[in-house]
């Protein structure tokens, strides 16, 4: 489905009321379900140590990385961090800007890191609101 479509059917579905806990952030379709969990996995690893929403800690912004990267790339770093510190050229300028902190390599199950995308696109989602 092209994005132009899913924006058409995401904005029938918020027409007409059918869109229950589902909301679209660029680039992708928050299931609120799955953010809630996805706070829980972001609380329980202790993510909020070094990264906020709107503000820089010691780690880069979240706000908005769901539009400054693209899922597969988010699914990739959250799942081979190392890998890609090795061999991904925005992972390494990352380090770089970062004076080589290495975000740890989590274990994190292919659902965690889909819930973790969730949360991150509707915790921007709401800040822009704010």
């Amino acid at each position: 489905m092209t994005r132009f479509a899913k924006l058409a059917v995401t904005g029938l579905f918020v027409a007409f009321g059918l869109g229950g806990s589902v909301a679209h952030a660029q680039g992708v379709t928050v299931d609120a379900n799955r953010a809630t969990r996805g706070k829980t996995v972001y609380n329980k690893n202790g993510c909020y140590v070094c990264h906020a929403f709107g503000r820089q800690l010691a780690a880069p912004d979240l706000m908005a990385v769901t539009d400054r990267r693209d899922q597969d790339w988010l699914r990739r770093w959250l799942k081979d961090t190392n890998g890609m510190l090795a061999t991904d050229p925005q992972a390494k300028a990352m380090l770089e800007q970062y004076r080589h902190v290495k975000m740890p390599q989590f274990k994190l199950a292919d659902s965690d890191i889909d819930a973790i995308i969730h949360y991150m696109a509707q915790e921007s989602q709401r800040m822009r609101k704010a």
